[in-house]
Order: C-alpha cells, then structure tokens, then sequence
C-alpha cells in the first residue's frame, strides 16, 4: 500500500513536470536537469558505488579514480537531461527535432530498406535512444520499437502514448514475434536496445568490455527469420546539447544454415559495434546497470556455446 502511494506522488510529480516543460525554455530545463543529476548522484549511494564498481572494472588500467568519478556523475547527469528531454519530445515539432539532430551514415539504412524486407535499428541505452526512435521515424520510415513494459501501468500507458505521437509503436520484449515480423515484411524499421542483461530472453555469451556477458539473440533471430539485416545506429549528446546519428554499416545477416552458430556470430558483431561507442562515449551509457550479473557456465565457458 506504502508503495502504491509514493508511485501514486510520483506519477502526479511527473505531470507536473510535463506540464511544467511545456512552458519552460529547453536550455533552462536542460541546466535544472544537470543540476538535478549531480544531486541524484550524491545522494544515491547504492547506485553510485555499483556505476563506478563496473566503469572501474574496465577502465581501471587506463583512467584515473577522478576520471572515473566525473564519468559516474556525467552519467547521471546525461539521464536527467534524457528525462528532460523525452518530456520536451511531446511539444517538439518535426522541424525542431530536425534541427536539434544531424545525421551521419544515413545511407546505410536507406539501402537496407530499399531491399524491402525492413530493417532492424539496433542501438544501445546510450546518448538519447527515445530521440533516435523519434529520429528515424519522422525522418526516415515509421516503425516501432521493441523494449520491456514499465511495471507501473501508468508510467507504461505514458510512454507509449508518446511515443505514439511520434509515429512510434511499442512492442514488448515478451509477446509474441507475429506483429513485429509483419511490420518488417512491410519494409518498416524496428529498433531494438539488446545491449542488457536480460535473463528471461534467449542468449549466448559473448565477449564484452573484455568480460563474457550473457547477450540477447533476438535481433539476430528476428533478421534471420524476416530477412531483415541490422544497422547499428547510436545517437549521441554533443558538447552543447545537440545531437548526432552516426549510422554504422549493416551487420550482413547471412544465414549458413547452422542457426546456433549464426546466433553466436552476428550477435557477437554487434555488440562489439556497441561496445566501440560505449568505450568511446562511456559518460553517455547506463553504467548501474550489471550488464555482468549472469555468470557462464563452466561448460560454456569451455565451448564458447550461450545457455
């Protein structure tokens, strides 16, 4: 009941927010959002320690402790202008999102489609993924995308109406292929963030950040079940709060006709595109989550396979 209320007062706290973001300028709400992350950062201590534990397990060696806090509080801070953000997203228009983002690589998801089987945007929860949604599908071809439902149905119900707005549909990680299928076979885009560890989907463990990491092999299984191909695409903050695409070459979804082999394959090759961008752009990725929770079996570990 305890935790009914305090979601109850944070969802009213939210529309008035959104409320309040309809009115106030972007580069105010931005600079109240920074502020707002440094705050979150101090304050939340749990999270914190597990964001700075996993970015000093991979840049221990080659970043100093301070880097690696003023990393931490950035990510925290990129988050806060996300949220900022996405409550912008529902009174920006068209052309003011196409000013806000410059795209590079835009050709390759262009000739992807133009094979007519769809195309599988894949990015990871990194720079403003919400934006790059809104992006392609404004922009480029309308579409949906793939994620988990919020466990708060009014947080849900919000988040997918504005994405809707956006010519954004949701479909969640746990129902049935059929429609997302359907909608590839309509040449449209479907983006995907498989960049978690994500227990309840299928997977295969693959090299990340030097580490296995259990992986999600539904992109892999979808593109080869539709005859879609994958197109990296990553959407990241600038120094002065503008946006840029950079579309990587697709993956080259090629079936060989050992399914488990693919799977292991392709999916290892886009998550390394992955892993480039989040090495290279780590202030900008969600470093609480514990993309390492899941440990490899021995007899895995030996083999290479997934579970």
């Amino acid at each position: 009941m305890k935790n009914k209320f305090h979601r109850k007062i944070l969802y009213a706290g939210l529309r008035v927010l959104i409320a309040v973001a309809r009115v106030v300028p972007r580069r105010a709400l931005l600079r109240c959002a920074s502020a707002a992350g440094s705050g979150v950062f101090r304050l939340l201590r749990k999270e914190r320690e597990k964001t700075l534990r996993n970015l000093r397990s991979v840049f221990a060696a080659e970043k100093t402790e301070q880097d690696i806090v003023r990393i931490g509080c950035a990510v925290f801070v990129n988050l806060a202008k996300n949220l900022a953000e996405w409550i912008l997203l529902d009174r920006m228009t068209e052309g003011e999102l196409g000013r806000l983002v410059e795209i590079r690589g835009r050709e390759h998801i262009e000739g992807v489609l133009a094979r007519g089987k769809g195309v599988l945007v894949l990015t990871a929860h990194i720079g403003n993924w919400e934006f790059l949604a809104a992006y392609v599908a404004l922009f480029i071809r309308h579409g949906g995308v793939i994620g988990r439902k919020v466990y708060v149905e009014a947080y849900d119900r919000l988040l997918v109406e504005m994405r809707r707005k956006k010519r954004v549909e949701t479909f969640y990680s746990t129902d049935s292929p059929k429609r997302i299928l359907q909608m590839l076979k309509a040449n449209c885009v479907i983006g995907v963030l498989p960049d978690q560890d994500v227990g309840y989907l299928n997977g295969v463990f693959v090299d990340f950040m030097g580490r296995p990491a259990y992986t999600p092999t539904g992109p892999v299984a979808l593109a080869l079940a539709s005859g879609a191909d994958i197109v990296p695409a990553f959407l990241i903050r600038q120094p002065d709060d503008r946006y840029v695409i950079h579309v990587e070459p697709p993956v080259g979804i090629a079936a060989s006709g050992d399914k488990k082999s693919d799977l292991l394959e392709y999916t290892a090759r886009w998550s390394g595109v992955c892993e480039k961008y989040i090495r290279a752009y780590p202030e900008q990725w969600v470093w609480m989550h514990n993309r390492w929770k899941t440990k490899q079996p021995a007899v895995a570990a030996r083999t290479g396979a997934g579970r």
